[in-house]
């Protein structure tokens, strides 16, 4: 698969040569996900990072009633997760989940550390 929507993308978040860019995208794996597939669930840590490029996802929490309630909306291109979760590897308190099917570049916190 080709890269090049990663490539695009992060040096509109910060600046960075383009040495270090194309080290930094060669650990991104790609993924397609069927819709409905749960990236991340509650109380879990967060191991992954998610580049969105194309679909929707949602992440939501429970209330005192047990509904959901949907906390953000994600639509491509941009990075999903519960960030404090994954840089701090500490349990989660949202659910990520996908509402359309998604294509999706995936990096673990072993590699961006």
């Amino acid at each position: 698969m080709n890269k090049a929507s990663l490539e695009k993308y992060i040096p509109t978040l910060l600046p960075i040569s383009l040495d270090k860019l194309k080290i930094v995208i060669e650990n991104f794996e790609f993924h397609a996900v069927e819709k409905n597939t749960f990236l991340l669930k509650e109380n879990n840590v967060s191991t992954n990072t998610y580049f969105l490029e194309s679909g929707f996802i949602r992440s939501f929490v429970f209330d005192n009633d047990g509904q959901e309630v949907t906390t953000n909306i994600y639509s491509a291109p941009c990075f999903v997760n519960d960030f404090l979760s994954f840089f701090k590897q500490q349990a989660s308190t949202e659910n990520f989940q996908t509402i359309t099917n998604c294509t999706l570049w995936c990096i673990n916190y072993e590699q961006v550390q």
